[in-house]
């Protein structure tokens, strides 16, 4: 399923607002901004420029590139090579793990790749 940048963004909002228990009201006390404009930053109906995204980072607490993090471009042509090459299994769980938050996936990413050098004759794909 491919998802717009604006989408993911909206998504990313919502999830961290809801993780640090915050209502949009109170989101807002925090930016300045009124709820209903809030609410439509989250639910994708308007976008919020990329002053206020620094706006509503620091007072989601993360940096701004929180709201790109697991964003994949799938009309890049890197990523459609990539995506031919693997089996429908690999492409499932290749796409699971871009869906998780950064910090589940940084840890699975390292014990991954440490499992994998100490597998004998592992083949590197470049």
């Amino acid at each position: 399923m491919s998802q717009s940048l604006d989408d993911h963004i909206a998504r990313r909002l919502a999830r961290r607002r809801k993780i640090l228990c915050l209502t949009l009201k109170e989101l807002g006390a925090r930016t300045g901004a009124d709820f209903r404009r809030l609410h439509k930053y989250e639910i994708g109906a308007t976008r919020p420029t990329p002053a206020f995204l620094y706006e509503l980072a620091r007072a989601l607490e993360v940096h701004v590139s929180y709201f790109y993090e697991g964003y994949i471009d799938q009309s890049d042509d890197t990523y459609s090579a990539l995506q031919a090459s693997l089996s429908s299994a690999d492409r499932d769980l290749m796409n699971s793990f871009f869906r998780l938050d950064t910090a589940v996936r940084q840890p699975l990413e390292t014990l991954i790749r440490q499992y994998a050098s100490a597998q004998p004759g592992s083949v590197a794909i470049n």
